[in-house]
Protein backbone atom coordinates (compact mmCIF):
# COMPACT_ATOMS: atom_id res chain seq x y z
CA UNK A 1 0.00 0.00 0.00
CA UNK A 2 1.47 3.18 -1.18
CA UNK A 3 -0.97 6.15 -2.25
CA UNK A 4 -2.56 6.60 0.88
CA UNK A 5 -3.30 10.03 0.41
CA UNK A 6 -6.34 8.30 -1.95
CA UNK A 7 -7.71 6.87 1.12
CA UNK A 8 -9.51 8.76 4.62
CA UNK A 9 -6.81 8.98 7.24
CA UNK A 10 -9.89 7.89 9.78
CA UNK A 11 -9.52 4.23 7.61
CA UNK A 12 -6.19 3.74 7.58
CA UNK A 13 -5.76 4.21 11.72
CA UNK A 14 -9.35 1.88 12.13
CA UNK A 15 -7.36 -0.94 9.72
CA UNK A 16 -4.40 -0.50 12.40
CA UNK A 17 -6.60 -1.01 15.04
CA UNK A 18 -8.36 -3.81 13.90
CA UNK A 19 -4.57 -5.08 13.11
CA UNK A 20 -3.23 -4.67 16.08
CA UNK A 21 -6.66 -6.11 18.09
CA UNK A 22 -6.68 -9.35 16.49
CA UNK A 23 -2.70 -9.53 16.64
CA UNK A 24 -3.11 -8.99 21.14
CA UNK A 25 -5.80 -11.58 20.58
CA UNK A 26 -3.99 -14.25 18.48
CA UNK A 27 -1.09 -13.91 20.85
CA UNK A 28 -3.43 -14.20 23.99
CA UNK A 29 -4.49 -17.60 22.35
CA UNK A 30 -3.48 -21.23 24.22
CA UNK A 31 -1.83 -22.30 21.06
CA UNK A 32 -0.84 -18.55 20.69
CA UNK A 33 -0.40 -17.25 16.64
CA UNK A 34 1.98 -14.20 16.42
CA UNK A 35 1.51 -12.03 13.57
CA UNK A 36 4.07 -9.26 12.82
CA UNK A 37 4.25 -5.77 14.26
CA UNK A 38 6.99 -4.18 12.65
CA UNK A 39 6.38 -1.77 10.00
CA UNK A 40 8.71 -1.08 6.75
CA UNK A 41 9.08 -2.53 3.23
CA UNK A 42 7.07 -5.59 2.75
CA UNK A 43 5.21 -5.21 6.08
CA UNK A 44 1.78 -5.16 4.03
CA UNK A 45 2.58 -8.05 2.72
CA UNK A 46 4.06 -10.08 6.08
CA UNK A 47 1.05 -9.15 7.68
CA UNK A 48 -1.46 -9.75 4.96
CA UNK A 49 0.09 -13.96 4.81
CA UNK A 50 0.13 -13.73 8.92
CA UNK A 51 -3.37 -12.87 8.89
CA UNK A 52 -4.18 -15.48 6.32
CA UNK A 53 -2.51 -18.48 8.23
CA UNK A 54 -4.34 -17.62 11.21
CA UNK A 55 -7.46 -17.60 9.30
CA UNK A 56 -6.29 -21.48 7.99
CA UNK A 57 -5.05 -22.26 11.65
CA UNK A 58 -8.12 -21.19 13.71
CA UNK A 59 -9.63 -24.74 14.19
CA UNK A 60 -6.22 -25.85 15.83
CA UNK A 61 -5.30 -22.28 18.07
CA UNK A 62 -8.31 -22.37 20.71
CA UNK A 63 -10.78 -25.16 21.80
CA UNK A 64 -14.19 -23.50 21.71
CA UNK A 65 -15.99 -23.90 18.50
CA UNK A 66 -17.10 -20.11 19.40
CA UNK A 67 -13.57 -19.24 19.73
CA UNK A 68 -12.39 -20.89 16.82
CA UNK A 69 -15.40 -19.45 14.77
CA UNK A 70 -14.63 -15.72 16.36
CA UNK A 71 -10.98 -16.01 14.97
CA UNK A 72 -11.86 -16.87 11.54
CA UNK A 73 -14.41 -14.04 10.87
CA UNK A 74 -12.21 -11.42 12.44
CA UNK A 75 -9.26 -12.76 10.61
CA UNK A 76 -11.33 -12.89 7.20
CA UNK A 77 -13.11 -9.64 7.83
CA UNK A 78 -9.55 -7.66 8.17
CA UNK A 79 -8.38 -9.24 4.83
CA UNK A 80 -11.44 -8.17 3.48
CA UNK A 81 -11.32 -4.87 4.56
CA UNK A 82 -7.41 -4.50 3.66
CA UNK A 83 -8.23 -5.44 0.33
CA UNK A 84 -10.97 -2.87 -0.38
CA UNK A 85 -8.70 -0.44 0.92
CA UNK A 86 -5.99 -1.95 -1.30
CA UNK A 87 -8.32 -1.56 -4.37
CA UNK A 88 -8.80 2.28 -3.09
CA UNK A 89 -5.01 3.05 -3.49
CA UNK A 90 -4.84 0.83 -6.85
CA UNK A 91 -7.91 3.64 -8.28
CA UNK A 92 -6.30 6.46 -7.15
CA UNK A 93 -3.15 5.96 -9.51
CA UNK A 94 -4.67 4.19 -12.83
CA UNK A 95 -5.04 6.86 -15.29
CA UNK A 96 -8.87 7.24 -16.36
CA UNK A 97 -10.40 5.32 -13.18
CA UNK A 98 -13.26 5.82 -11.54
CA UNK A 99 -13.32 5.66 -7.74
CA UNK A 100 -15.55 3.12 -6.49
CA UNK A 101 -17.61 5.42 -3.54
CA UNK A 102 -18.79 2.88 -2.06
CA UNK A 103 -15.52 0.99 -1.08
CA UNK A 104 -14.65 2.93 1.94
CA UNK A 105 -18.44 3.00 3.69
CA UNK A 106 -17.93 -1.05 3.04
CA UNK A 107 -14.43 -0.99 4.11
CA UNK A 108 -15.45 0.62 7.57
CA UNK A 109 -18.47 -1.83 8.16
CA UNK A 110 -16.37 -4.81 7.06
CA UNK A 111 -13.80 -3.43 10.08
CA UNK A 112 -16.39 -2.94 12.58
CA UNK A 113 -17.50 -6.58 11.36
CA UNK A 114 -13.65 -7.49 12.45
CA UNK A 115 -13.72 -5.63 15.63
CA UNK A 116 -16.95 -7.34 17.00
CA UNK A 117 -15.61 -10.91 15.96
CA UNK A 118 -11.95 -9.76 17.39
CA UNK A 119 -13.78 -8.97 20.75
CA UNK A 120 -16.13 -12.22 20.84
CA UNK A 121 -12.90 -14.00 20.99
CA UNK A 122 -11.75 -11.67 23.80
CA UNK A 123 -14.97 -12.54 25.95
CA UNK A 124 -14.48 -16.29 24.77
CA UNK A 125 -11.07 -16.73 26.35
CA UNK A 126 -11.74 -14.37 29.26
CA UNK A 127 -14.44 -15.20 29.92
CA UNK A 128 -13.11 -18.67 30.95
CA UNK A 129 -10.63 -17.65 33.16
Amino acid sequence: MSDESAIPPNLLRRLMECYTLLADTCAALPGPISLPREMGPGSWGAREAAVTRASEISYEATASRAGQEALKCAALHWLAAQDLIANMMAESIIPDTQPRAYRPEAALLVLLACEDHARDLVRELYGRQ
